[in-house]
């Protein structure tokens, strides 16, 4: 594939010295797809919840780049993922989500046992040199963090614990595995991939842009940022995220013996931030996710899950709590702004800028990681 990608461009330099990464890379088509096929196909994508596997034969469908993937539990208990792609002729071997015990291609009939080996291909006549045995839907790399999937097409990728640190730790004391989901919000936005989480990733504009939401009711001079290989942890120095405590404690477990007083409520917020496209909130109750999904080099779909560990409420009344209300007036207030960015972007006269060093360090290691990863292809 024939790219604009200059030499130049891939440098990583210190901060200090540093300038974003070119215009072009938002709206040139062969660079989109040059990131589906070495960034996306490449890299640990967060897929869905264990919740929609909970029991064998539970399965979902999803894509990664442009491949499209089954998600199941087997009979056997263990989580797989495999193409969806007929081995016959393309067609696809399960559709959404359910309970099944076999897959079957709804194009002609060729079935699948849940380790993805084939169990039937009927009608084949006097075929020849044809080893059924040998026919199994390619597999992909899953992992499971409760409550939490990932895949990764790629076999040849880094273990996920090289990408995700120690989010495991900071998700088992919010006792995330039993966080039930409140609602998920689906966003068309008219935008490249890049500029949703370049935007995400500091809080520059929100002085402007959030004047009436973030800025109003967070100290935004102790914003810190901390970078590590593949993402970044965001947090306001008020609390240090390392001085957690979970935010319930679950009754007759082994830190409550010989104790009278619940564990003190969780105060901190703060976001994990992962190469390429999804982040996780974690504040007081809540956990909510932020995954950019690319459609085209200047349309994304955005994802935002919203669990809690409220189990008194109803779920109507959750979806009316101020977290998910508030989260929607920060996004909305975003949406417009990098819809505008994108169209600006195309402009002959501006090819890149500089970094604030105060204040886009998220920014700046997220260029670094991409083009790290660019620079390798």
């Amino acid at each position: 594939m024939s790219t604009n990608l200059d030499t130049p461009d891939l440098k990583i330099v210190p901060i200090c010295r540093a300038s974003t990464i070119p215009s072009h890379w938002y709206v040139d088509p062969e660079i989109f797809e040059l990131e589906i096929a070495q960034v996306f196909e490449r890299s640990w994508q967060l897929v869905g919840r264990t919740d929609q596997i909970a029991q064998p034969g539970a399965y979902f469908t999803c894509e990664v780049g442009r491949e499209p993937l089954i998600v199941v539990r087997g009979q056997d208990d263990v989580v797989r993922a495999f193409s969806n792609v007929c081995r016959h002729r393309g067609g696809p071997v399960a559709r959404g989500a359910g309970l099944i015990r076999s897959f079957q291609c709804s194009y002609h009939g060729w079935s699948y046992n849940l380790d993805g080996s084939l169990r039937a291909a009927p009608g084949l006549g006097a075929i020849e040199e044809f080893d059924k045995a040998k026919v199994v839907l390619p597999a992909a790399r899953v992992e499971v963090l409760p409550p939490f999937v990932f895949v990764n097409v790629d076999l040849s990728a880094p273990p996920i614990c090289k990408v995700l640190g120690d989010l495991s730790d900071h998700l088992a004391r919010y006792d995330a595995e039993n966080l039930r989901l409140v609602t998920r919000r689906t966003y068309d936005v008219a935008c490249n991939w890049k500029a949703l989480f370049d935007n995400f990733l500091e809080c520059y504009h929100c002085p402007l842009i959030h004047r009436d939401s973030v800025a109003a009711n967070v100290d935004l001079s102790g914003y810190v940022v901390e970078s590590y290989d593949w993402y970044s942890r965001h947090y306001f120095a008020s609390v240090h995220p390392d001085k957690l405590q979970p935010a319930t404690r679950a009754k007759g477990s082994r830190q409550n013996v010989g104790r009278r007083q619940e564990a003190p409520p969780q105060q901190v917020r703060y976001t994990y931030c992962f190469f390429p496209n999804f982040a996780i909130n974690l504040l007081p109750g809540w956990l909510i996710t932020f995954q950019v999904v690319p459609l085209a080099f200047d349309r994304s779909l955005v994802l935002r899950d919203f669990l809690s560990e409220n189990r008194e409420k109803t779920i109507a009344e959750l979806q009316k709590d101020s977290a998910v209300t508030y989260y929607e007036k920060v996004f909305a207030e975003d949406v417009e702004m990098v819809q505008l960015v994108q169209r600006q972007l195309r402009s002959k006269s501006y090819k890149f800028g500089r970094y604030s060093v105060r204040h886009e360090q998220g920014v700046y290691h997220f260029h670094s990681v991409l083009r790290r990863v660019l620079s390798d292809t």
